[in-house]
This record gives structure tokens, sequence and C-alpha cells, in this order.
């Protein structure tokens, strides 16, 4: 039997999601999983309160199954059996139709995700980002490519990342190949014209660019946004790259 360990997470205030329109199912944006009433998240998440303290686990007797074994296709991990493992764990991406199911770490570890930049592990920026080692044939980020299909892309809308405190679940907004270089982008240092110039790019038509163009159109700069980054080499001049907004936490 698995043990699940005991999670201090902090419930995130209604009053950070606003509408935006009519509300987002993130069906519209393809995908077979359906989150009712899922809304664009407008407001900073936790603005009013501190940044949560490290999650705090209670051990119990149980026995443990091999937490490397972990899938995010269950809607749930196992963050006690996980900190065990390696305690520099900060969260789990999971992207529903790909391999992309693995731990995310603060740095580049040479295993698993990493967040990039100034990323939060809490993702309270405008922008985050999330990247592999490499994305070479036969490693999980390689298969974000999946998203340069426009038949995959119109079928698989959800982008999922869980936290100690919590589950986010973004809309796959676009995906298209672009040059190499940051795409985060800092909630309180980030400029307006930085934050448009994101937008803008995510609207912009190009050769083999998917893209939710009705839903885009109605995005603002007060959203949230996370972006996976995939190169199929180290010394790549080339990203490719799938942007989700977050609809909802749960």
């Amino acid at each position: 039997m698995r043990r699940r360990g005991m999670q201090r997470r902090r419930r995130f205030s209604s009053a950070a999601v606003a509408v935006l329109g009519a509300a987002l199912i993130l069906t519209a944006c393809g995908g077979e999983d359906t989150v009712e009433d899922a809304v664009p998240i407008t407001e900073p998440i936790g603005k009013d309160t501190k940044t949560p303290d490290a999650p705090v686990f209670e051990k119990t007797e149980e026995v443990v199954n091999d937490p490397r074994q972990e899938s995010g296709a269950d809607g749930e991990i196992d963050f006690a059996a996980q900190y065990e493992i390696r305690p520099d764990i900060v969260g789990w991406i999971y992207v529903p139709g790909t391999d992309i199911d693995c731990p995310v770490y603060a740095k580049d570890t040479g295993e698993g995700a990493y967040l990039t930049d100034g990323s939060t592990a809490e993702m309270m920026d405008f922008s985050c980002v999330l990247t592999a080692p490499a994305a070479a044939e036969g490693d999980p980020f390689a298969t974000l490519y999946n998203f340069a299909d426009p038949s995959f892309f119109e079928g698989n809308g959800k982008i999922v990342y869980y936290q100690p405190y919590g589950t986010m679940i973004y809309a796959v907004m676009a995906a298209y190949e672009a040059d190499a270089g940051s795409l985060y982008i800092s909630l309180a240092d980030g400029s307006e014209e930085e934050k448009q110039a994101f937008l803008d790019d995510m609207r912009a038509p190009g050769i083999g660019k998917n893209s939710q163009g009705e839903l885009l159109a109605g995005l603002t700069t007060q959203n949230f946004f996370l972006t996976l980054s995939a190169k199929t080499a180290e010394t790549s001049e080339k990203q490719f790259i799938v942007t989700g907004m977050l609809a909802s936490v749960e």
C-alpha cells in the first residue's frame, strides 16, 4: 500500500480568480479532459499573503512503493515520498498525450524538468518557464514536439503543474518554434511592453505555428502563463515552445 504523506497545503483565495468574458472550458482548447467552469487567472495568486512556507510532511509506518514510478496521470503526486528521494523537488509537470510526466527542480540537475531564469516554484510570475536538460530523441521533453502536429494540438489542450500547495491547470494557447532565448517575464519587474510583446508573439501568424486564435485575442497582460521549452540539442539556436494560460487552481 502506498503511503500518502500529510501535506500542508495553502488554499488560494477565490479572489485570485477573475473571469475574462465567458467562463473558459479547457475542452474549447482541445483535449478530452474537461475542467468545469475553468476561468483565466488574472490576479497574482496569494498576493495578499506571504510566500508559502516549505512543505511539512508527517511520516507514517506504512510501506512506500517505489516513488520513482510516480505519475501525474492519476491526479495526485505523493510529495512526501518524492521529498525523501530528492529534497530539492519543487513540483511535478504532467502533459497529457506526451511523455512529460516528471519531477521539477529549481535548477538543472540533469534529470526531470527545471525552472529557468527567475521562475518561482509557486508560479507567481507573468510568464514562468520549464525546460529539460536536453530534448534529444527518447527524452520525455522531446515529445513536446507532438504539439507541432495540428491534429494533436487540437486534441490535447492541458498542462498540469502539481506542487505541495495545490495544482495549477493551464490551457494550451500556442505551440511553435522560435529563436532560443529567455521567455521568463517577472510579475513585479516585467514591463507592460515586455508582457504585450509576449502576447503579440503568441498571436502572430507563422509557418508551422499552432494557436488558439480566438482565445488569444481575449487575453491581456493581466493573465498568467507557463511556457515549456525544448531543444533537440544543447547547441541548437532554435527552441520549440508550448505556452499555456493559467485557467484554474485546485
